[in-house]
């Protein structure tokens, strides 16, 4: 299943104003944010598009429980054993921060901690959503209908 047809969506605004958001997000919004707070997000855009989709619906607050008893958290849905501390699983606590950090509105932290776990050995493999979804598919379609107009805000990019 990929990104369906949608109007096409301006999107011109500073980041702060994608910050203030909870839960689900317009692709478009988040693109657009994710862009101007990293530089890059993950490998691109689409890329990022993609994974969040099919990992959180673009859910900043989405929380997944896993059989062997770890939890993975916002839109990225980054697993509480290898990448957050949740103050209740064992973890290696890669990126070094709360879980619960993932889940409120500022996504920044997020978009660092994937970027990060994108750079390590198994790259966007790491995420099975990525190799099932998005990996060897046209990804072209996530941004269709979206001016990527972006306003780097410069409290955060002096």
């Amino acid at each position: 299943m990929g990104p369906q047809r949608r109007r096409r969506e301006k999107v011109v605004l500073p980041v702060t104003s994608l910050l203030q958001a909870r839960g689900p997000r317009s692709p478009c919004l988040f693109a657009s944010g994710a862009a101007s707070q990293s530089g890059c997000l993950l490998s691109s855009a689409e890329a990022g598009l993609c994974m969040a989709h099919y990992e959180s619906g673009f859910d900043t607050a989405f929380v997944d429980h896993n059989p062997d008893g770890s939890s993975e958290y916002g839109i990225f849905q980054l697993n509480s054993a290898w990448w957050c501390d949740n103050g209740i699983t064992p973890t290696k606590n890669l990126c070094h921060m709360d879980c619960h950090d993932l889940l409120n509105r500022h996504i920044l932290d997020d978009i660092m901690c994937a970027k990060q776990i994108v750079s390590s050995q198994n790259g966007l493999s790491a995420w099975t959503s990525w190799r099932r979804h998005c990996s060897g598919h046209d990804l072209s379609e996530w941004l269709k209908g979206c001016d990527m107009n972006v306003k780097i805000d410069p409290k955060i990019h002096p």
